[in-house]
């Protein structure tokens, strides 16, 4: 797991969200585990307009515009993942 967070950190793209920093820290919701010290968190780069699906429903469908819009930054980020 941590080669994964580490490539994951290093992913540079504008239609990627960013991998700030993880640990491991052994909490979950403020409760310490007995054994649990290598639970991983992550922390995310801020994405302001939330996520696509929240914006399909509360919105519907889009419009063939944004959709293009959005596919595109998608298929950017998949050729820049592969």
């Amino acid at each position: 797991m941590d080669a994964e967070l580490e490539l994951m950190q290093n992913l540079v793209n504008p239609n990627l969200i960013r991998l700030l920093e993880y640990r491991y820290d052994g909490k979950v919701e403020e409760k310490p585990l007995p054994d649990a010290s290598d639970l991983p968190y992550m922390v995310l780069e801020y994405a302001e307009g939330g996520e696509l699906y929240d914006y399909l429903v509360s919105g519907g469908p889009l419009t063939e515009r944004f959709a293009r819009y959005y596919f595109r930054q998608l298929i950017e980020a998949i050729g820049y993942l592969h």
